[in-house]
């Protein structure tokens, strides 16, 4: 089978080092799967990093932060474009690591094109004759799917999908129906990919999963690793207010410090090829978040508000400080008993705890 990836995807974890994007690769060669990147794929992911990198470094002199790091990256960069000169040679060498297949672009004209879009058939948009770019991805699908399977995961169900956003929409099908094309399938995730995939060939380690829930293995206790080293892992993550039940005045919410750790439930231990464990489980905290709040703002707010403002001159715009809240966490992450480290940690959702 063949995996397709679309940009919007690597969007959300540009290095490529999530505990998703961690497992998709550990049972790529066990399970036989080729991961597959069109040319397109690759030049957007590139010119998106830049993109990004370019906000980063924006938003960094607007609230005042003097260096920008990069996780993989050895040194703070000093410019976006020489992130993007390291993002390319780093991205394009774990593609070679992963013995992934680099597509050119497809073979079809541009009178074809034209044809399409004037149909309205997706994936060009009924309302105007935006969605070249997707057109051209799509002729790189059905031309791969001319003699393998293919899963193509994408965040942009809109252009692709049916009505419910489930399947592929039919002026799709009709075009693998009418070319006699292997099936092509469409997820909206890695995680959604990995669901269906991956997770159910994985083993469950049922003698860890007990271990953990005793806090009893070796190696690795997850009160320990709450209290002492998440922050690392997700300080830097961009929350959005709305999922801590914080207004909109308090901007760029992240975690800072953790003050009590609570129930953890929900464990669940599976083994990876790459010998890594992949461990799901929520944790019931009460947690220090940084937020900043734009002055005009910060003089509306009310007095008996629980913001401890660290910082009422954090630079010309805003003012810094922190709120705690109590919350439930689903977290993801892989660990290696060989070293005793944690390698990666996601955040499957976050909201308060619903007290009373």
């Amino acid at each position: 089978m063949k995996i397709v990836i679309d940009t919007n995807i690597f969007f959300h974890d540009f290095m490529l080092d999530g505990t998703e994007f961690r497992t998709l690769f550990s049972e790529l060669p066990r399970l036989g799967y080729v991961l597959c990147l069109p040319q397109i794929v690759y030049d957007e992911t590139i010119n998106k990093f830049l993109e990004e990198t370019r906000k980063v470094y924006d938003n960094a002199k607007k609230l005042g932060v003097s260096a920008i790091q990069f996780s993989n990256f050895p040194n703070p960069s000093i410019s976006p474009e020489n992130a993007k000169e390291s993002y390319q040679a780093y991205f394009t060498k774990t593609l070679q690591n992963l013995n992934a297949e680099l597509i050119g672009y497809p073979p079809v004209t541009h009178q074809n094109l034209v044809e399409r879009a004037l149909a309205r058939k997706k994936p060009f948009r009924s309302s105007d004759t935006g969605g070249y770019r997707d057109a051209l991805l799509w002729e790189t699908i059905l031309e791969l799917a001319k003699n393998d399977e293919v899963s193509f995961i994408t965040n942009n169900p809109k252009d692709f999908s049916d009505e419910d956003k489930k399947g592929l929409h039919q002026d799709l099908i009709d075009d693998i129906q009418s070319r006699e094309l292997k099936n092509v399938s469409l997820f909206t995730s890695i995680h959604g990919f990995n669901e269906v995939k991956i997770y159910p060939e994985l083993k469950n380690i049922d003698e860890i999963q007990e271990q953990l829930k005793a806090d009893e293995y070796d190696g690795l206790s997850l009160v320990t690793f709450l209290d002492g080293e998440l922050t690392e892992h997700l300080g830097s993550q961009e929350l959005d207010p709305s999922d801590l039940d914080l207004p909109n005045e308090f901007e760029s919410p992240s975690l800072s410090l953790v003050e009590k750790i609570g129930e953890i439930s929900e464990i669940n231990v599976r083994q990876l090829s790459s010998g890594e464990l992949l461990i799901t489980f929520s944790a019931d905290m009460e947690c220090e978040f940084n937020i900043f709040i734009y002055k005009p703002d910060y003089f509306l707010i009310d007095g008996d508000s629980e913001v401890f403002v660290w910082d009422n001159d954090w630079n010309e715009w805003y003012v810094a400080a922190s709120i705690t809240k109590q919350v439930v966490l689903d977290l993801k992450l892989t660990f290696s008993p060989e070293n005793e480290e944690v390698t990666s940690v996601s955040m499957l959702g976050i909201h308060p705890k619903e007290t009373g």
